[in-house]
């Protein structure tokens, strides 16, 4: 890499990762609020929250929400973004973590919902 390259590039860099990561993270909070009751039915349908009264999949559901709605707030407005990038990295990681043992065990049985009410059953498309 030439000197001086990235540090021409950084800027730029750092502010289209913060306005990509801010817009996906109050998109997928947006869709879950818009069509909640189908957001809460899919959590319902994971195995462990089978043996959980209702409303802590809900409860779990509203807690998501508002983790995504904050990072994605902060991200955006930069107050604490870079803990708030690394949160959400972690939230993100750990989503692809589920994702990829779910679909590796052949349970991929519940829909995704991430961005709203779909259909779409979880698989290898939503990696």
């Amino acid at each position: 890499m030439m000197p001086g390259l990235a540090d021409g590039w950084a800027p730029y860099l750092e502010t289209s990762t913060r306005l990509l990561l801010s817009f996906v993270l109050l998109a997928v909070a947006a869709g879950k609020v818009r069509t909640f009751a189908s957001f809460a039915q899919s959590l319902r349908a994971l195995p462990a929250a089978r043996r959980t009264p209702r409303w802590v999949a809900s409860a779990a559901g509203v807690a998501l929400i508002a983790v995504e709605a904050i990072l994605g707030i902060s991200i955006l407005a930069g107050w604490r973004a870079a803990l708030a990038m690394w949160l959400a990295a972690g939230l993100v990681g750990g989503f692809t973590i589920f994702l990829a043992h779910r679909v590796a065990r052949g349970t991929g049985d519940a829909s995704c919902n991430c961005f709203g009410a779909t259909d779409e059953r979880l698989g290898p498309v939503q990696f």
